[in-house]
Order: C-alpha cells, then sequence, then structure tokens
C-alpha cells in the first residue's frame, strides 16, 4: 500500500526552502540524518523533507537513499 511519508537517509546536502537550488539554504545536513520524507510534497528532482530537529524544507533526491517500509 502507497504511504505519503517514507524514511529516508540524507548524507552531505543543503536544504532549500523551495524546490529550486537558486532558493535559500536554510539547513545543511552535514553526516548520515535519518529524515521523514513526505511523497506528495515532493517534485521530480526533490524531495520534501522534515528533519529529526524539525527543520522542514527540499533537497534534491540524489542525496536521500529512502528505506521503503
Amino acid at each position: 500500500m502507497w504511504q505519503q511519508y517514507e524514511i529516508g537517509v540524507v548524507n552531505n546536502a543543503d536544504i532549500y526552502s523551495e524546490p529550486d537550488t537558486t532558493s535559500e539554504i536554510i539547513y545543511v545536513i552535514k553526516e548520515s540524518s535519518e529524515v521523514l520524507v513526505d511523497m506528495l510534497e515532493s517534485t521530480g528532482m526533490f524531495f520534501k523533507i522534515v528533519t529529526a530537529f524539525g527543520a522542514e524544507g527540499f533537497c534534491l533526491r540524489n542525496f536521500v537513499t529512502l528505506k521503503f517500509s
């Protein structure tokens, strides 16, 4: 069954305010971190993520590994 949210792992990535690399970088993940991925809000190039600290933004898909449930 399809779920809106998946767990992912992000490595060394910038987190943007919008799904665009010219938007503001609001957070930087420097080491491997588990995040919540909102599949409905994600785009072709970006995943919408929420970190364990509550930071919310967009990360390029190639920096995220999904852990499908």
